[in-house]
């Protein structure tokens, strides 16, 4: 559609009232601004997890490979056969 020159712009809108602009309402801008800053703060803070994740692993590896509780820590379960051959406590007779 042209508009031709002699015709000013203004007129090519002159059916056009104010209230049939096409504006956002006011609940839909809040809620698309709402939801905006829900996931900045989303991203920010998969991105701290991401960090702290990525230092622990690294200071995880400087550290070695994990060997397990000290050998004084652990405690050998005794076999069936072991427990056997233990002495049985005496027991004092009640008179």
């Amino acid at each position: 559609m042209t508009v031709s020159p002699d015709r000013h712009p203004e007129e090519k809108y002159s059916n056009v009232t104010e209230g049939d602009v096409a504006q956002r309402p006011e609940e839909e801008s809040s809620q698309s601004t709402a939801l905006k800053i829900l996931l900045v703060v989303a991203l920010i803070a998969v991105g701290v997890l991401g960090i702290y994740v990525a230092v622990v692993l690294f200071s995880a590896a400087l550290q070695g490979p994990f060997e397990g509780p000290a050998p004084e820590v652990e405690q050998r379960q005794q076999t069936p056969a072991e427990e056997a051959n233990q002495p049985l406590e005496e027991t004092i007779p009640v008179d």
